[in-house]
């Protein structure tokens, strides 16, 4: 079975924009093993000559894909998708029985509009006389993020109007509308649903731009949501408490302890580096010999360093674009914005490279589907960047 790989390229230009500059799509018959996917990405990556320029590969949570990018290391970093980890972190705590039965009894309703011109027209026609929007119910995609927030926050907006239509036995049996009935406490329990996923799928779009740096801002919006969102209220339900439990013992697992562990690996590294360079001179310099240079007694050449004035600084605005600031205050801080520069352009998720393969079945087409391989890839490549 052939399937598209596709690596989407960031860099911060000299004016402080981020710039997607590469997108190929490349058609990959092969299996996809971890070997086979390396490979594939080493190739592309020499064919558009970024292969020494690539400091990141940002990836979903597949096994075969993590191991092909932790293969490349040490010259290129793994990251998975902030987005794709947010989603599954999500589906645990759904995975609540009642809550989960709840939604699968909200996900018969919609289809049972769905999948019935009777009952969606007599929807519209309520909809119009009590002077509501005329907006189609949402189904749940099991590979669609955040489909079933949208599915739900729907519902609750044409809760009125879908009662009418299922207890109005000239559109409804009445062994159906039993079927799909939901009871005042199951509505409730869904009105607090739709307050908990709300900032998640805000995160998820927030996260997902492909022009704007997103990398610096994935910690302190975790620690928003986990501080502000999942503390448990006096008003929510027992299964919302439960809700909020799970997603935070997900985030410590998933997030924050890989935070801490990272941390703690680069200092270990970092030390064990300078250790040896005491002995062993080498051309090699580190982030922190570049934060913190010596003279050449081996004393700091300022106490008050470049990076402890950094962390001094007030925190900008949540609105504020840390390019921006980085840029008007470079010469204040000019290592700080030069690293800035090279890692502030990696994106958070994977989502601009997931949008090449919505490119591609728009370009492929039932009336196009005999284009080249070769054709397609040069479409898509003109598609995504026809702008710059």
């Amino acid at each position: 079975m052939e399937s598209y790989i596709s690596v989407t390229a960031h860099s911060i230009t000299k004016n402080w924009k981020i710039v997607k500059y590469i997108i190929t799509t490349e058609l990959m018959d092969e299996r996809h093993t971890s070997i086979n996917l390396k490979d594939k990405l080493v190739d592309i990556m020499k064919e558009w000559e970024i292969d020494t320029k690539t400091i990141c590969i940002v990836h979903d949570n597949a096994v075969n894909i993590k191991n092909a990018v932790t293969a490349m290391a040490p010259n290129i970093k793994s990251r998975t998708c902030f987005a794709h980890s947010l989603q599954l972190c999500v589906n645990k705590g759904l995975e609540e029985n009642e809550i989960k039965q709840i939604l699968i009894t909200a996900s018969s309703i919609v289809s049972h509009f769905k999948h019935s011109t009777v009952a969606i027209k007599a929807l519209q026609v309520v909809q119009k006389k009590l002077k509501m929007p005329e907006k189609i119910l949402i189904q749940s995609v099991k590979t669609r993020w955040n489909s079933i927030y949208a599915m739900v926050e729907r519902l609750i907006e044409s809760r009125q109007c879908i009662s009418i239509v299922l207890n109005d036995r000239n559109f409804t049996t009445r062994s159906t509308a039993i079927s799909l009935e939901l009871s005042e406490s199951k509505w409730e329990l869904l009105e607090q649903l739709v307050k908990v996923l709300k900032p998640f799928d805000l995160v998820t779009k927030v996260m997902s731009s492909a022009t704007t740096p997103t990398i610096s801002t994935v910690h302190p919006i975790l620690k928003s949501i986990a501080q502000h969102y999942l503390t448990p209220n006096e008003s929510d339900l027992h299964k919302i408490k439960i809700l909020k439990e799970t997603l935070s013992q997900e985030f410590k697992a998933r997030f924050f302890s890989q935070m801490h562990n990272f941390i703690m690996h680069r200092l270990n590294y970092e030390e064990s580096s300078v250790n040896d360079s005491i002995n062993q001179p080498s051309s090699m310099v580190s982030a922190l010999d570049i934060l913190f240079p010596q003279n050449d007694s081996g004393e700091d050449v300022n106490q008050q360093n470049e990076l402890e004035k950094y962390l001094k600084e007030n925190c900008i605005n949540k609105n504020a674009c840390p390019l921006t600031w980085l840029a008007e205050n470079s010469k204040r801080y000019p290592m700080i914005s030069k690293l800035a520069k090279k890692y502030l352009c990696i994106p958070s998720t994977s989502n601009p490279s997931k949008r090449a393969f919505s490119t591609a079945g728009n370009i492929i087409t039932s009336k196009r589907n005999c284009l080249a391989g070769e054709t397609v890839k040069w479409l898509i490549f003109l598609s995504h960047n026809a702008k710059l």
